[in-house]
């Protein structure tokens, strides 16, 4: 009886400490760091409101603000506010708002667009990635902070990739979603959204094959490859990458195959689940919406889990749940549906990339005149390299201009091959 009453309480304290560790470590729930984050972001969100400008910007920028505070580290046992929120936490919520944000990412593409405007997005798409992707690498290479060349490539391809929410939430707000111009930037999204995938499913070979080598060993030793820590799994070094990263160059290539080989299996399957199951399925769903609700959910989650399950990117697997949905005769029911679960993932996503980043003023003194560089080729040069194009294919200026000054941001993509990009080794803190 003792030793039973001994087994309970210490279940009981186990369970507590938990409960109470929900928020990182030092006794604080949860509650508090997100009640804080949103009453801030608040403030800020309805200063976008009155500017006119996208809510991705509010949770991006408070996220910075707090993990420049180091919101996710431990002040000490005393401390009134003693680690809110762990680096485990933190990025447990960026998958979580990934899988979402890249499932409406899907979801939204516009399939019939590229049908009737292939030859222009094509052009545009395939120009301006190329053209910009090269200027954006060479950019990378010079600056210094991009060593090798899988680093400056991805470099390129990470700062070439314009953000399809922005776009979305920009010509719902003003109703220009049937405009020429917003088929094109959709077609030309879509496309994007393909130099993504495979992009993610290369880095997923990288982050399977990197190793954490030992600076003794020789340039040419053989060890075998392990899987790289999760980011929080250090406590001196949570968010660092291998100090020296070290990919087995016997495994990357048939990783790299295996990846892409899985990623057009997946792709398959869920093409064949939709020629032959989810229009009934998803049929029957619509009759309840509480049921359309679950169903879709767990659809987008299941998708993400089996393919973590097989060893496969979750993110790509959210992806194609998501289009696979696109091309549904009840695709904007569902997309009404789970509109707020869009919002709760852009937001949550973009919350913890900010802190994810941990912006300190180290980094302002050494690279910041770079960002600036870059920001500036992203906003005023990438669009006169669409104009450029766009103007090729027959695109009428108007057209053209308006399309140009919608594709000239950064989002929720490039922020998702950044991470995977970083936790692969491929970049370091300073390129990152």
């Amino acid at each position: 009886a003792d030793l039973m009453s001994a087994l309970a309480n210490a279940t009981a304290q186990g369970a507590g400490a938990g409960m109470r560790r929900g928020g990182g470590g030092g006794g604080d729930p949860i509650a508090k760091p997100i009640a804080v984050m949103m009453i801030f972001m608040a403030g800020l969100s309805a200063l976008a409101h009155v500017s006119r400008q996208s809510q991705i910007s509010v949770a991006l920028l408070t996220g910075l603000l707090f993990g420049w505070a180091r919101l996710d580290e431990s002040k000490g046992e005393d401390a009134k506010w003693n680690s809110a929120l762990s680096p485990e936490l933190n990025y447990t919520l960026i998958e979580l708002g990934n899988v979402l944000v890249l499932f409406f990412a899907g979801l939204s593409c516009d399939v019939t667009s590229v049908r009737i405007y292939w030859y222009p997005i094509l052009v545009v798409g395939a120009g301006y990635s190329l053209f910009a992707t090269l200027l954006f690498a060479l950019l990378g290479w010079a600056s210094g902070l991009c060593v090798g060349a899988g680093t400056v490539i991805f470099f390129g391809i990470c700062c070439s990739l314009s953000s399809k929410q922005i776009m979305v939430d920009h010509l719902t707000r003003v109703g220009q979603s049937k405009s020429l111009h917003s088929k094109i930037l959709q077609g030309v999204a879509l496309f994007q959204d393909g130099i993504a995938i495979l992009a993610m499913a290369i880095l997923h070979a990288f982050e399977k094959t990197v190793t954490d080598a030992s600076p003794h060993m020789g340039a040419n030793a053989t060890m075998p490859a392990g899987p790289f820590r999760r980011a929080g799994a250090s406590d001196a070094q949570p968010f660092d990458p291998p100090a020296n990263p070290w990919h087995d160059r016997y495994l990357l290539g048939d990783e790299i195959g295996k990846s892409l080989a899985m990623t057009a299996l997946v792709g398959l399957f869920f093409v064949l689940l939709n020629v032959f199951c989810l229009r009934k399925v998803f049929a029957f769903f619509t009759v309840d919406g509480e049921m359309l609700f679950i169903g879709t959910m767990a659809y987008n989650l299941g998708a993400s889990g089996i393919c973590t399950l097989i060893g496969f990117s979750p993110m790509i697997g959210s992806y194609f749940a998501g289009l696979s949905l696109s091309f549904l005769p009840s695709r904007h029911q569902i997309e009404h549906k789970i509109s707020s679960l869009r919002g709760y993932g852009m937001t949550t996503f973009y919350f913890m990339m900010g802190i994810y980043v941990h912006l300190n003023g180290g980094f302002f003194e050494t690279n910041f005149g770079f960002s600036i560089l870059v920001s500036f080729v992203n906003v005023f040069v990438s669009p006169v390299i669409i104009v450029m194009f766009a103007w090729l294919c027959g695109v009428k200026a108007r057209t053209a201009i308006y399309t140009s000054l919608l594709s000239n941001s950064l989002g929720e993509t490039t922020l998702t091959l950044q991470v995977l990009a970083f936790e692969a080794g491929m970049f370091s803190q300073a390129t990152f």
